[in-house]
């Protein structure tokens, strides 16, 4: 067998959730006819954890024992398999030659996203067979990509607007200054990545403390489950923007009108995987100088790809994948380009620029 191959019709090998998954096995028969029960085409979408972490168990004279032990933890999405040929038992004979069997399959548009992280993943296959008598089985495996859009526009949390406020006051041995002043809004909040979005942040200085600096965060948290050899979770967290603004001195106030970016980096969504999960989280903290505890606010926050209309600053739409918008041709030729805000969802396939085609962890 000169050839066994698994070949997509997106170019990029990624689909999005709902779309038809399409392509073909090639069989190459170089040498002489081979001999099946069957070819068969299976398509399979899971998501896996495992890390190694403490695990503490009762011994039975009482004591607790602590030891190193693998947690684990597995999904599954969608799975569907059906013959390409034969497939009744009975053995049939392949030519010698070159042959190719078109498959189709009907993603839910409900999937996760495809993801490699860390600890864990979210992948797509096809597995191609070759059902042989009294030998063993052939395979061919293809490696598919599934994006599935988040649109802020149908997520009343993202619409909200944001409006925290905190404040402490300080003693020093037997006197209490004023109060210290933490205020944060903004219009909505769902992000894209990429966004330019309004912060007003405010800074009432009543105390005798000085504020040396207010800082603004912005944080990605990842949340992966296992079930295996017990329920246990572990979290990692990832700094996606940090960010310094002036001081307050004592007794003073002050405002800024910042504008947070969002970086733009490889969102996914994984609303419906319950073994990994992520948040995103904002935070605007007055530091203040000496021995006293800081003054934070931190507030959850949506991200999505599509981002929500009334504050895009770019016409954002969710056309049916299957029907690609014709590129304008009365662009400017000769002005930049603006930064991408969410993901591009005017092509017949989304594109995959941040996913490794060949990742090497987690490799179980």
């Amino acid at each position: 067998m000169k050839e066994f191959r698994i070949e997509f019709d997106s170019p990029t090998s990624a689909y999005y959730a709902g779309q038809i998954v399409s392509g073909r096995v090639i069989l190459n028969l170089q040498d002489k006819p081979k001999k099946v029960r069957a070819i068969t085409i299976e398509f399979l979408g899971e998501a896996k954890n495992q890390w190694l972490g403490a695990h503490t168990e009762r011994m039975p004279n009482g004591e607790n024992k602590t030891h190193n032990v693998n947690f684990m933890g597995s999904e599954e999405y969608y799975k569907f398999k059906y013959n390409l040929l034969g497939g009744g038992g009975a053995e049939m004979e392949i030519p010698q030659g070159s042959h190719v069997y078109p498959f189709t399959s009907t993603l839910p548009p409900s999937l996760p996203s495809s993801f490699d992280g860390e600890h864990g993943y979210v992948r797509y296959k096809v597995t191609a067979t070759l059902d042989r008598p009294w030998k063993f089985d052939e395979h061919a495996e293809g490696v598919f990509y599934v994006v599935t859009l988040y649109d802020l526009n149908t997520d009343m949390k993202a619409k909200e607007t944001i409006h925290q406020e905190v404040s402490k006051n300080f003693c020093c041995l037997w006197c209490q200054s004023g109060p210290l002043q933490l205020i944060l809004a903004a219009p909505f909040s769902g992000f894209v990545p990429g966004q330019t979005v309004p912060l007003s942040i405010d800074v009432e200085n009543g105390s005798n403390v000085a504020v040396d600096k207010v800082t603004v965060e912005l944080t990605k948290y990842m949340t992966w489950k296992a079930t295996e050899p017990t329920s246990s979770e572990k979290q990692d967290k990832l700094d996606l923007v940090t960010e310094e603004l002036g001081g307050v001195v004592v007794n003073s106030s002050k405002h800024w009108n910042h504008q947070l970016v969002v970086p733009v980096f490889p969102y996914v969504n994984l609303t419906n995987c319950h073994i990994i999960q992520q948040e995103f989280k904002l935070s605007v903290t007055a530091k203040v100088s000496g021995p006293h505890k800081d003054l934070v606010i931190k507030v959850p926050i949506v991200l999505g790809s599509v981002p929500i209309a009334e504050h895009s600053s770019v016409q954002s739409s969710l056309p049916a994948p299957t029907q690609p918008l014709a590129p304008q041709q009365n662009q400017m030729q000769n002005q930049a380009p603006p930064p991408p805000i969410g993901l591009n969802v005017n092509n017949l396939y989304p594109s995959i620029p941040a996913i490794d085609a060949s990742p090497v962890s987690p490799t179980y």
